[in-house]
């Protein structure tokens, strides 16, 4: 067979594997080796639902973006987040009045708080700062870098968890 004749051939087997392709009837792919079947899932019990009781019904201000809480010594006490309007307050959970409060830098989104010892620690968002407040006089006596978003914060009676927005959680060290 000729050059020409070799490639009419290559010409001919081109258009037929495209036309058996586009008509479905191409040869099957080699298969993988199937993988050995598995175990069937364990069976898990049913969820539980939870109902819902509401016990009381507390007056709070709504111009206050509540972005972390902590509930000592019959108080509440709130970290209120937005830029210009962040602040960190004392509040009467009773009659939602506000005790004591302080304003946060305007370049600052106030974020999650927590209480360690005598000292309140108020994330902020992007900042990458927390802001160490005396519980008592709500004096700022330090602040704490950090990388990345603040978002929640909690202590546990040894660490500090913070949370960045994420589906992971930090442990940090509450003295630094």
């Amino acid at each position: 067979m000729g050059r020409v004749g070799r490639v009419a051939l290559a010409v001919l087997v081109t258009i037929a594997a495209g036309l058996a392709f586009l008509l479905g009837c191409a040869p099957a792919a080699p298969q993988a080796p199937q993988a050995a079947p598995r175990a069937p899932a364990p069976a898990h019990p049913p969820v539980e639902r939870l109902g819902l009781k509401v016990l009381a019904v507390h007056p709070h201000d709504p111009t206050c973006y509540t972005q972390g809480l902590v509930w000592h010594g019959g108080e509440l006490y709130e970290s209120c987040g937005q830029y210009g309007q962040s602040s960190l307050r004392r509040t009467d959970p009773t009659t939602g009045a506000v005790r004591q409060r302080v304003a946060v830098p305007a370049n600052d989104f106030a974020e999650g708080l927590a209480l360690v010892g005598e000292r309140l620690l108020q994330l902020t968002w992007r900042e990458g700062t927390a802001l160490v407040y005396d519980r008592k006089s709500f004096g700022k006596t330090s602040e704490l870098r950090y990388e990345g978003e603040g978002w929640g914060l909690c202590y546990d009676g040894k660490r500090l968890v913070m949370s960045d927005g994420s589906d992971r959680l930090t442990l940090r060290d509450p003295a630094s």
